[in-house]
């Protein structure tokens, strides 16, 4: 029984520490400056259920679609750390970004209703390592 607890903790330790809540505070922050206490509340509370809902689906299902795709999750790890090499290269060149937006998607940005799905509870909280 004890086993079970200390294997439990250690799990939800390390899922914390990969999720890192405390880390997405300054971009909650951020994207929703504009919006007010209950605005922010209802983004709050859809960033917690696209979190939750994204990594139940990938606890209950991920093997079965990795091995529906040919591949195991030892090279789903390695690709993602390939990914993460490259773009940690990128930024490290500071190399300014080649890709630009006109005013009217600037607006469109600013006019969109929730940034809970995306970028907050994908791919900022529930991103590849919380998935993996």
């Amino acid at each position: 029984m004890i086993e079970a607890w200390t294997e439990y903790s250690r799990f939800f330790t390390a899922l914390l520490v990969i999720l890192d809540p405390f880390a997405a505070v300054p971009v909650f922050l951020a994207l929703t400056a504009r919006q007010g206490i209950a605005e922010r509340r209802a983004t709050a509370r859809l960033t917690v259920v696209t979190v939750i809902a994204v990594l139940v689906v990938a606890a209950l299902v991920g093997e079965t679609l990795l091995s529906l795709m040919g591949t195991s999750l030892a090279s789903f790890r390695v690709g993602g750390g390939l990914i993460l090499l490259l773009m940690a290269l990128a930024l490290l060149q500071a190399q300014p970004d080649y890709l630009r937006s006109t005013p009217a998607e600037d607006e469109a940005a600013e006019a969109r209703e929730t940034v809970a799905i995306v970028p907050l509870g994908i791919p900022l909280l529930a991103g590849p390592g919380a998935i993996s």
